[in-house]
């Protein structure tokens, strides 16, 4: 992700074509949401693991996701 991202702003800076630069955009939009649903698996297997049964606990974490 961090490479992604200093290659967009070296492109932004080089003036490189918007496509090219949306490309990679997309790109770290699709790994920002794949680290996110990764940390959020393992926040979720970490609750039932902990045996949590507080329903308001358990809808916080899954709100938090959400938003």
């Amino acid at each position: 992700i961090e490479g992604h991202v200093r290659s967009i702003k070296t492109m932004t800076e080089e003036e490189r074509d918007l496509e090219t630069i949306m490309q990679q955009i997309a790109a770290v939009k699709k790994a920002m949401d794949a680290a996110a649903k990764l940390i959020y698996t393992e926040q979720m297997k970490e609750l039932i693991e902990q045996g949590e049964t507080d329903e308001v606990v358990i809808k916080k974490k899954i709100d938090s996701f959400i938003r």
